[in-house]
């Protein structure tokens, strides 16, 4: 008996040793056969994966670039307010200085 044919038992017929061995043999390379497939399978799932965690990689490497160009406007924006609320501070100062100065009261 060879691996490619199927051993076929009657009912109630008990396997001779070699019959038996067969039958482990066909059920082993049946199993085997099974796991290649699953492993076929995902290997291909896992290239899948694999290429979208590539891409996923590159957006969020072009985002963090994009947040630090948003950081540095940022900073540049809020030392232009403070600058111009430190003027609108001195202006409001010297105002409030004249008009007391000026007149002996303030407004």
């Amino acid at each position: 008996v060879h691996s490619e044919d199927t051993v076929a038992l009657g009912p109630g017929q008990i396997p001779s040793s070699e019959q038996a061995t067969e039958l482990v043999v066909q059920s082993l390379l049946a199993k085997i056969n099974g796991l290649l497939n699953t492993v076929e399978t995902l290997t291909h799932e896992n290239a899948g994966l694999y290429e979208r965690v590539q891409d996923l990689s590159s957006e969020n490497e072009a985002h963090e670039t994009k947040i630090v160009v948003l950081e540095s406007q940022f900073k540049t924006i809020n030392k232009t307010r403070q600058k111009v609320v430190s003027r609108l501070m001195n202006r409001a100062s010297l105002s409030i200085a004249n008009n007391t100065n000026v007149g002996g009261r303030c407004g």
